[in-house]
């Protein structure tokens, strides 16, 4: 199994996703989890589908001073 995490401080940037689409073909990981991701739980869940092609994952959007986890 391998996992990979980052803490992507928003991941409403193209340039971000593009390396993030990058990150995800050089690893192939199981499982993603994102930090900090600065998105409603689904907009992320909607990113995630498409730059990963996953149908299921959990996500806690921004509230307040907490900014919004993912795992996929």
């Amino acid at each position: 199994m391998k996992v990979v995490s980052w803490n992507c401080r928003g991941m409403g940037s193209n340039l971000k996703l593009e390396i993030l689409i990058e990150l995800l073909k050089m690893e192939n990981p199981t499982i993603i989890l994102f930090q900090e991701t600065k998105l409603e739980e689904t907009k992320m869940l909607e990113r995630g589908a498409k730059i990963w092609k996953v149908s299921n994952g959990k996500a806690v959007g921004t509230r307040g001073d907490f900014r919004g986890i993912c795992t996929l």
